[in-house]
């Protein structure tokens, strides 16, 4: 079964435009190697709908993920010595000065995933907006100034593909869920390594979308 969804995916040594997509001239501009480089090797977002709306939520396990990182930081922090004064600093050691950055980087760096992980990523038809949080475009006068939202109208088709990720103690291969629009120019969406529940997210979504979904060839 795993083997016969990666076949949709594309390879990660070779990324031409696949044969069945070749008559459409947006295909042809957009590129098709990963958007992203690395991914998840866990399911990081499920689609629900709501309403009208379809949205990708973060799942348990990736809030506990994010979690982790922060709260190992505090505690990093809550267990270190502060100097009372300015000259204390020089009485530090080494261990002191790592324990620090440490509490630091994963304090900001868990804080930063979790305020931007746990993002609701909304597809609204009624409204006619793709967009990241909780407030819809519509609340913005000037909407030049937002970053993460883009009209439907503008989406021209999904993509899936695929990067095989190696890490020091592991491999796995993630999988990446873009927004291709009319210029070919591409937004990610999700990337993590849950294949087969995505593609079929994938093609829910493009059934509500109005668009096509596009596969890599193997």
């Amino acid at each position: 079964m795993f083997d016969s969804i990666q076949s949709f995916f594309t390879p990660s040594d070779s990324y031409p435009v696949p044969s069945e997509y070749r008559d459409d001239p947006v295909a042809r501009r957009t590129e098709w190697h990963p958007l992203k480089s690395g991914g998840a090797n866990f399911v990081t977002h499920r689609l629900v709908r709501s309403g009208d709306k379809y949205l990708f939520k973060p799942t348990v396990g990736a809030l506990l993920f994010y979690s982790v990182f922060f709260l190992a930081g505090v505690g990093m922090l809550y267990f270190f010595d502060f100097p009372t004064a300015p000259g204390d600093f020089a009485q530090m050691d080494e261990d002191d000065y790592v324990l620090l950055l440490m509490g630091v980087i994963f304090t900001s760096g868990g804080g930063y995933m979790m305020r931007t992980g746990s993002r609701p990523i909304v597809f609204d038809r009624r409204r006619g907006y793709y967009y990241l949080g909780t407030d819809s475009p519509d609340e913005y006068l000037d909407k030049s100034q937002l970053k993460d939202f883009v009209r439907l109208e503008k989406i021209h088709a999904l993509q899936l593909v695929r990067e095989y990720v190696r890490t020091k103690n592991s491999s796995y291969y993630s999988y990446e869920l873009n927004l291709v629009l009319k210029d070919g120019a591409r937004i990610n969406i999700v990337d993590h390594n849950g294949a087969d529940k995505l593609q079929e997210e994938a093609r829910i979504l493009a059934e509500y979308l109005g668009v096509a979904l596009w596969r890599g060839d193997q």
